[in-house]
């Protein structure tokens, strides 16, 4: 007698047919030239970061195949394909996904990249593996890991997760007030709505993109650390560039008050 299927089985029957093609004769070696990004692409890769890739790439070897469709197009993978064709890669392991609607083919290059970004560090541990690799006599330096120097330095002395740490009550009389923009070194500090994109052009200036993710930030007032393309004397470090509701910056290390 057969038992009538539950929602459970049903469920895994399509998950299991869904899935044939990343274990089947689908994943094959391509050449760069097949293979069409996405022209809808949400997701931005700065040089610094293709650099890295590619670096993993030669030190590790394409373990991470290229997901396209049946056309060729992209799925996930933008970057190591422009990795790939920067230190010329004649072939690149891909997995086509076939029977994807474009709905959910458009969902996945989104989920591809933004689940992985909702995870967490265990500091602990991270501090382990960074001071136990950074004492390794190999070729393998910890570079390869994607940790910038200054990055490793913070996690191997860093104790709690910033993510924990307690956000210290507003003072009565702020030093900083909404609208207001800092010029510390290099660097451009905004306080304000951060998707308001006429505040985020004032910030990064006028001749410079605006990187979705800082427009999508998920808080009305948020503190912007923006690099802009030339730098400032260290004399005028923490002067301010514009003070929508004025500032008051107190000093007790030698600057002057603005």
């Amino acid at each position: 007698m057969l038992r009538p299927t539950n929602e459970k089985t049903r469920k895994r029957r399509a998950h299991d047919r869904r899935s044939q093609s990343a274990i089947g004769p689908d994943r094959r070696l391509s050449t760069p030239s097949e293979l069409r990004p996405f022209k809808h692409n949400a997701r931005t890769h700065p040089r610094r970061q293709i650099d890295q890739i590619a670096a993993s790439i030669e030190a590790f070897g394409s373990v991470n195949p290229i997901l396209i469709d049946p056309d060729g197009e992209i799925i996930a993978g933008h970057g190591r394909l422009l990795a790939a064709k920067q230190i010329d890669l004649g072939r690149v392991p891909t997995i086509t996904l076939a029977g994807m609607s474009d709905r959910q083919k458009r969902a996945l290059r989104l989920a591809d990249n933004k689940i992985g970004l909702n995870a967490s560090w265990d500091t602990e541990m991270l501090r382990i593996e960074l001071g136990e690799l950074s004492a390794l006599d190999s070729e393998i330096g910890v570079d390869l890991t994607g940790f910038s120097p200054g990055e490793i330095d913070v996690a191997l002395t860093m104790a709690v997760d910033p993510d924990d740490e307690a956000i210290p009550p507003v003072p009565a009389d702020p030093v900083t007030q909404p609208g207001d923009i800092w010029q510390l070194g290099e660097h451009r500090l905004g306080c304000g709505d951060g998707g308001d994109r006429a505040f985020l052009r004032a910030v990064i200036g006028s001749d410079q993109p605006i990187d979705a993710s800082i427009r999508a930030l998920p808080i009305r007032w948020a503190s912007m650390s923006i690099r802009p393309a030339t730098s400032t004397s260290p004399s005028r470090a923490w002067s301010p560039v514009s003070a929508g509701h004025g500032s008051r910056l107190a000093r007790s290390d030698g600057f002057t008050r603005t």
